[in-house]
């Protein structure tokens, strides 16, 4: 049954279920989709998870114990993934960003003006390791591989799966669902520039953190087959 509050991300368009303690699974007739103007702008990026028949067991002695880690840049679809890949496994889904917005009633845009990116990261860092639990997929923010401690927790603590995309993939989607209130900007340039330059110095630590990197360029049904193949392995 479908448990988690859903919820269409204004900045990229995606839906996605705040916190679910049991499979994802909304009704057929209620799958959310984007408005039109968004569908003919990122058409491959409407909600269309669905379960995939797979011909094998998941080993749930093992993976069922792990936490599933997602990280990447905005706008690689963790959030709409994660609760794809969440729904198809068994698992609980949480996303760390809407877990803040709910537990202290303040979104990004709220803490980051008053107690500054540091304090954020801080709140940020307290809630992975609240959520961390088995057989449980968990879409963080885009700097949560910021911290050492917190990519060392990552992949000490579960499996970390990477959703890599180009820059130019990245602006694309949020020039598309801008939504400056969503997240502060962190340079003051355009989204473009943002995007390339916050991924170019990232880059690095998310491979690093990495347990499995999948291309989330790659349609919603691609990248969630790779995924359950990575998985399987």
């Amino acid at each position: 049954p479908y448990t988690g509050a859903l919820h269409i991300s204004p900045l990229t368009g995606f839906g996605h279920t705040a916190r679910a303690t049991a499979p994802i699974s909304p009704p057929k007739d209620k799958i959310p989709r984007m408005p039109p103007a968004q569908v003919a702008s990122r058409e491959a990026f409407i909600y269309v998870f669905k379960p995939i028949r797979t011909s094998f067991p998941f080993p749930k002695d093992t993976l069922m114990a792990h936490t599933i880690y997602l990280i990447g840049a905005r706008a690689a679809g963790k959030t709409t993934f994660g609760g794809a890949l969440a729904r198809q496994l068994g698992c609980n889904y949480v996303d760390t960003d809407i877990h803040l917005r709910e537990t202290t009633g303040e979104t990004v845009a709220d803490i980051v003006p008053r107690e500054g990116g540091d304090g954020f990261r801080k709140r940020e860092s307290a809630v992975l390791r609240e959520v961390t639990a088995p057989a449980t997929v968990i879409a963080t923010g885009g700097g949560m591989v910021l911290a050492e401690e917190n990519r060392r927790f990552m992949r000490e603590n579960g499996i970390v799966l990477y959703l890599s995309a180009p820059a130019e993939v990245l602006a694309a989607r949020l020039q598309a669902n801008p939504n400056a209130a969503q997240r502060p900007t962190l340079t003051g340039k355009s989204i473009a520039e943002e995007v390339a330059e916050v991924l170019a110095a990232r880059e690095p630590l998310y491979r690093e953190t990495a347990t499995h990197i999948l291309n989330a360029a790659a349609t919603p049904k691609e990248l969630l087959a790779e995924a359950l193949a990575l998985l399987k392995a």
